[in-house]
Order: C-alpha cells, then structure tokens, then sequence
C-alpha cells in the first residue's frame, strides 16, 4: 500500500460497507433510524409546545358538533344517505330501541351499498330521522359499540316511533 492509498482510505473511511446482497441498505437505515429515535426528546420538539387551553362551552361544542355534521352530510353521496336511511327505518319499524350498530349491521346486508367518501355522514342522516319524528334519542343511555374498529365506545341509544308500522307510512328520505 503506498501513501496516496492511505491517504486516500483515510478520507473515505466513514463510507458506508458494501450493502448486504439480501438487505441491501435497509439494515443500515434501520440502524440511522433507531439511533435517531433514541435520541432525547424522543422524537419530540427541541422545545416543548404551549398547549391551547382547553374551552369547556357547551354552546362551543354544540355548534362545532352542528357544523361537523353538516359538512359530513354535504360531501356524502345521496344514494348512500338515503340507503342509510331507508336501513335506519327498516330498523326502526322493526324495534323498540336500536342503536347505530344495528343499522350498520341492516346496511351490511345488502345486496349492493352505495358509495360514500366518509361515513360519519350517518349522523346527519340519524337527525334526520330525528327531525321527521322516526326516532327519539334516549337521554342518558349509552350502550358499547359492538363494531370491531369503534372499539367499544360508547354509542347513543334511539327510541323508535315508527314501531310496528310498515314502511310505506313513513316519511321519505328527501
């Protein structure tokens, strides 16, 4: 080895070894990776963030809760929001009470469900149902979804008002 070699080697030692013919470089990566995750704060800022305070205003909450639903049932596909509706009622005729849960389980039995970019639109639909006079929400009662993705949270309870009469007799979607 003469001196323009070393010279040479010592300028590229911190060069990454040859990629291992199965990993590649990925081992590597993983190794930069994991460092860098160890690394104080975590993965967290360098400065710690102010928290916004928390408001705790019903009316608040109330009107962000209005206006999120809204923008749900504005995006949803019609054809969807009144198969959804078409379901609730089939539910509602058919029991006492019900939750959200067995509307689901109506719609998944369906040869064919429409289409919807976010089914949160469901909650527009539900005050629909409401403001027609098909269903009552019962105060104070929650039940665990039974939904696998929900995980078991809570989820209200409705009280039909069209139970036992046939479909035909109550009001339409639109």
């Amino acid at each position: 080895m003469n001196k323009s070699d070393s010279i040479m080697r010592s300028l590229f030692d911190d060069l990454e070894p040859e990629p291992d013919p199965l990993w590649g470089n990925r081992l590597n990566e993983l190794a930069r990776e994991r460092d860098r995750m160890n690394q104080k704060p975590y993965g967290r800022q360098d400065r710690p963030t102010t928290a916004e305070p928390v408001i705790l205003d019903w009316q608040e909450t109330k009107e962000a809760m209005r206006e999120a639903i809204e923008r749900c049932d504005e995006h949803a596909a019609p054809d969807w929001k009144e198969t959804f509706y078409n379901c609730l009622v089939h539910v509602a005729t058919s029991e006492e009470s019900f939750t959200a849960d067995h509307v689901w389980d109506r719609l998944s039995k369906l040869p064919r469900i429409p289409h919807t970019s976010d089914n949160r639109a469901a909650g527009g639909v539900i005050l629909r149902a409401q403001r027609k006079g098909v269903i009552r929400l019962r105060q104070g009662v929650c039940e665990k979804s039974k939904r696998k993705h929900c995980h078991g949270m809570l989820i209200s309870v409705y009280d039909s008002l069209v139970y036992g009469k046939q479909p035909q007799e109550i009001p339409a979607y639109g």
